[in-house]
């Protein structure tokens, strides 16, 4: 079935559909080319409903209803338990737990040094004061103090 719109002769497809439902044209009621493409379209809708208006038969339903039984009481089998995505994020899961407790472990038994600075050399809160004043009294932070030096020197030349 061509959809292209036909030449001045002969009427269009959107013509020919309208005249399906309401047959008032006269060229398409006298012209056989027209006549030849309404039968075609009329040919084609009937094997569609016909293809789509089938109900099942009752032998189909009932077949298909056995297979669905026979599957319901089917023993399961060990395995289909087992799919991918069920276990995956546990899995995944644990994987990471028990890295991040091997390299816990591991750090801690490559570094007792570090252990020593944090865990043992515990500061009073006395102290911790006298250290806070003392950076606050200071303008100039000890960690720029041979930054500040060069600058000093630079200006005084």
């Amino acid at each position: 079935m061509n959809l292209e719109p036909k030449s001045a002769m002969h009427a269009t497809q959107d013509e020919l559909i309208a005249y399906i439902y309401h047959p008032e044209n006269g060229h398409i009621a006298n012209c056989s080319e027209c006549q030849r493409q309404i039968s075609a379209m009329l040919a084609q809708r009937a094997r569609i409903e016909t293809a789509y208006c089938e109900e099942p038969s009752f032998d189909f339903l009932a077949a298909q209803r056995r297979k669905i039984y026979a599957r319901l009481h089917a023993p399961r089998r060990w395995f289909s338990g087992l799919r991918w995505p069920r276990w995956a994020p546990a899995a995944l899961a644990i994987v990471v737990i028990c890295g991040g407790a091997a390299i816990y472990q591991e750090t801690q038994t490559l570094n007792p040094s570090l252990h020593s600075l944090f865990g043992q050399n515990k500061i009073s809160d006395a102290q911790l004061a006298a250290d806070v004043s003392q950076i606050a009294d200071n303008p100039i932070p000890q960690p720029a103090a041979p930054a500040e030096a060069l600058v000093q020197a630079a200006l005084q030349e």
